[in-house]
């Protein structure tokens, strides 16, 4: 092949590689699965050994008062406003023997919501906050302490409460021999 040939068939220059694109940098949004997960990452890629992260959590010691500050900084991250107006509402009580706080909530649809949704990032959190590992969290319904009235339904029941109330009701119906019900 002669000169000229030779220049035309050589191969165009490459293309300037392109410049490779900054990761998207993760904005926390609060409290998610998602984010605890790269939280661990992060202390994973960090170099510390996952023996002395365990000691360091476990090592500070707990008590109502640290319970109660640390479950008010999980509440206030949490983006849900019902769940967290509900779970604001009581303060978690703490047995110390057991090294538990028990969480109370209104009723058993919100104890069953949040056992199943979102119990292990609450109480990972709670233990993040805490500093301790070993700190469990248990939800709980608050004990209706109140006795529930019984409104009278049926005659019977009526003419029972009727008796219950008034003392002139019996004194009537010994009188006139009367048999209510």
């Amino acid at each position: 092949p002669t000169a000229a040939q030779a220049e035309t068939a050589a191969p165009a220059p490459a293309p300037a590689p392109e410049e490779p694109k900054p990761a998207p940098k993760i904005v926390d949004t609060g409290f998610s699965i998602k984010n605890l997960i790269s939280e661990i990452e992060q202390d994973a890629n960090s170099g510390a050994k996952a023996e002395d992260r365990d000691e360091e959590r476990s090592l500070e010691p707990v008590d109502s008062e640290k319970i109660e500050k640390a479950w008010k900084e999980v509440v206030d991250s949490i983006k849900q406003p019902r769940l967290q107006a509900e779970l604001s509402r009581f303060v978690p009580v703490y047995n110390e023997q057991e090294n538990t706080a028990t969480q109370y909530v209104s009723n058993a649809n919100q104890k069953s919501w949040i056992m199943s949704n979102c119990f292990f990032a609450l109480e990972s959190a709670l233990r993040k906050s805490l500093r301790n590992r070993d700190t469990k969290l248990i939800i709980e319904v608050l004990p209706d302490t109140a006795p529930k009235e019984v409104k009278p339904y049926t005659s019977s029941e009526i003419a029972q409460a009727m008796r219950e109330k008034s003392k002139d009701m019996k004194t009537l119906e010994q009188t006139f021999e009367l048999e209510l019900m």
